[in-house]
């Protein structure tokens, strides 16, 4: 028997997923009126989570926790479907759009009321580092690169993000000022990204690289620098303050980089062995294709068809349009199974 307070709790939990799912809708048709392209496996795993999270049947508390662990493991596939075959890789702004659609994806978590755990970061920034999506000194960038190329002074001295900023004041700033001065959000990057603030094209390929990886610095340092700060402080056992770790880590010669390493330093993740990430690997892809299979928006089937390599789309088209019929009932049943396989391999 549940108690009251138990089914209060379900209650609450199902009216906050309603209010963020209702919250997601109105995104996603104020997005397709404004004619932007979600060309990232990131958006389609958003949806499907945002899908599994609607409270349409009466699902109890404990298969919506199994659902929320399942939903956090699908999270290296997507990453690893949307690095591998993404239409969209060649687009100068394609760093800036990922970065944009990850940390989106944390902030929709907390939304649900579902804070972001140590692992998830780990393998968030891990995708960053494996991708090339923040600074590195393997990559040969020079400090100032944009006073080297005048056309592309000139063009960002004109375009203005707000009445008091230019796109070549922010790419100026370090990141750890950009941070604290600017108070640009997330949804400024992603604006960016999309090309609503200026136009990537009018940039140089050269330049643009380089504008993609300093714009993706500055939008992911308050997420390196919030972990970076708690593992510092967690290392020295708290004996430094608050304000000497604040100090170490806001240093502007301190890179995202250099954040991630202090992150690692803490206490080193677990490493699996090879069988272990093929076997999550191939869960992980039977379960997106299971879910996109049957109940996923209609956007996300195109885009996952149209992200297969091509000589698999015709079978998946086929697949798709006859399966659709199935229930939710099948997917918590599915779920269930693989949380308990994924729980004892893992």
């Amino acid at each position: 028997m549940m108690c009251h307070a138990d089914e209060c709790a379900r209650e609450g939990q199902s009216e906050r997923y309603t209010r963020w799912w209702r919250r997601q809708q109105q995104q996603r048709r104020k997005s397709n009126r404004d004619g932007s392209k979600h060309g990232s496996c990131i958006h389609c795993y958003v949806r499907v989570q945002a899908f599994l999270f609607t409270p349409t049947c009466k699902m109890s508390s404990g298969i919506l926790d199994r659902a929320t662990n399942f939903l956090r493991l699908v999270w290296s596939f997507a990453c690893f479907m949307g690095n591998l075959w993404s239409p969209f890789k060649l687009e100068p702004n394609y760093k800036l759009k990922q970065v944009c659609c990850s940390l989106d994806l944390l902030e929709n978590w907390e939304r649900a009321g579902l804070p972001s755990r140590r692992n998830e970061a780990v393998g968030i920034m891990r995708y960053f580092a494996q991708n090339e999506l923040i600074e590195s000194k393997e990559m040969g960038i020079p400090d100032k690169w944009y006073d080297l190329d005048d056309d592309f002074r000139s063009w960002a001295s004109e375009q203005r993000l707000r009445a008091d900023l230019t796109l070549y004041d922010l790419v100026a700033m370090t990141a750890h000022e950009a941070l604290t001065k600017t108070s640009l959000t997330l949804r400024h990057y992603a604006d960016m990204a999309r090309g609503r603030r200026f136009d990537w094209s009018s940039v140089s390929p050269r330049c643009a690289r380089a504008l993609a990886l300093n714009l993706c610095e500055k939008a992911t340092r308050g997420f390196y620098r919030a972990w970076a700060l708690q593992s510092l402080m967690a290392k020295t056992d708290n004996r430094l303050s608050l304000v000497c770790c604040e100090l170490i880590v806001d240093d502007p010669s301190v890179k995202n980089e250099d954040l991630f390493n202090m992150f690692l330093a803490a206490q080193p993740p677990y490493e699996p062995s090879q069988g272990e990430k093929l076997f999550g690997y191939a869960i992980n892809c039977g379960v997106m294709i299971f879910m996109i299979m049957f109940r996923a928006p209609q956007s996300c089937k195109s885009f996952f068809i149209n992200a297969l390599p091509s000589h698999s789309r015709y079978i998946c088209m086929r697949v798709l349009y006859i399966n659709i019929g199935s229930t939710v009932a099948l997917i918590v049943a599915f779920m269930q199974l693989l949380s308990s396989i994924i729980g004892k391999t893992f």
